[in-house]
């Protein structure tokens, strides 16, 4: 998927455990996130950089 393959060049990765630096699917991961504020303040910036990756792959359609 060319979005995906995009989000990947530009972040490193798109799995969120990946982005984090920890397992989400745990009660520990949470924590951290929550402890370093990861998600108020790092994944609005993932969110951020998909938004703009969208936005450059719907340019170059036009």
């Amino acid at each position: 998927d060319l979005m995906m393959d995009r989000f990947k060049e530009k972040c490193g990765s798109y799995i969120c455990n990946d982005l984090l630096g920890c397992d989400v699917r745990t009660e520990e991961g949470v924590q951290y996130c929550r402890d370093n504020k990861l998600f108020t303040e790092f994944c609005p910036k993932m969110v951020a950089a998909a938004v703009e990756v969208l936005e450059g792959i719907i340019l170059e359609e036009k």
